[in-house]
């Protein structure tokens, strides 16, 4: 995809095939569109050779983005370790070691 000036987009009709050709758009609700998924796209692009698993700005695991998401919902401590249903499956036990590794570095907790 290429943008110009925020006005036109050259995107390919097959991407699969570039060899097919490209379509030039220049309809306003497009190509901001395009724009708007490139930029979304770029924010959240990690460098070549970066260690993706955890999140580059926040320097948090993909599991421990969604426990900080709970817990900023409102999720108790009791309901994040009661096994609830409204607990996600993908976090597990984990969040028990998550939660008091950060308990302890915030210094609320002892080592």
């Amino acid at each position: 995809m290429l943008v110009f000036d925020r006005r036109v987009a050259v995107v390919p009709i097959d991407p699969a095939d570039t060899k097919r050709g490209a379509i030039c758009i220049s309809e306003a609700g497009v190509v901001a569109s395009m724009v708007a998924l490139f930029e979304q796209t770029w924010h959240s692009a990690v460098p070549l050779g970066a260690d993706r698993s955890k999140d580059a700005r926040t320097g948090l695991s993909t599991s421990e983005q969604e426990l900080l998401t709970l817990l900023a919902s409102g999720l108790t401590d009791e309901v994040r370790g009661g096994g609830s249903a409204s607990r996600p499956a993908a976090c597990g036990g984990r969040c028990r070691g998550s939660w008091n590794a950060w308990t302890r570095r915030a210094g609320s907790r002892p080592d």
